[in-house]
């Protein structure tokens, strides 16, 4: 049986987020722990992504060249943890 995908606004992503980190500082929450802390793994994937998905976009929408476009296309690369052993000097012209 496949698991559904569903779309959610990242401001109730974040709301789940908050309330998460508040039941993890609640006492008394030794039985929910190991369902908090699968719940959270996924919240921070989906924020992790979230994250590289809007670095991404700011890469691709800097001006063709500049400096701008370099800065943000190494802050993709960090943070989606390309080692920098694997990139290139800069953009590689389309053959």
């Amino acid at each position: 049986m496949s698991k559904k995908q569903m779309l959610v606004p990242e401001s109730f992503v974040v709301d789940v987020y908050r309330l998460m980190v508040y039941l993890f500082e609640c006492e008394g929450t030794d039985n929910l722990y190991p369902v908090l802390q699968r719940i959270q793994s996924v919240i921070d994937a989906k924020c992790s992504a979230m994250t590289r998905r809007r670095m991404f976009s700011e890469y691709k929408k800097a001006q063709s060249g500049s400096a701008e476009r370099e800065t943000a296309r190494q802050k993709y690369l960090d943070e989606a943890s390309i080692h920098r052993d694997w990139r290139s000097q800069g953009e590689s012209p389309l053959r």
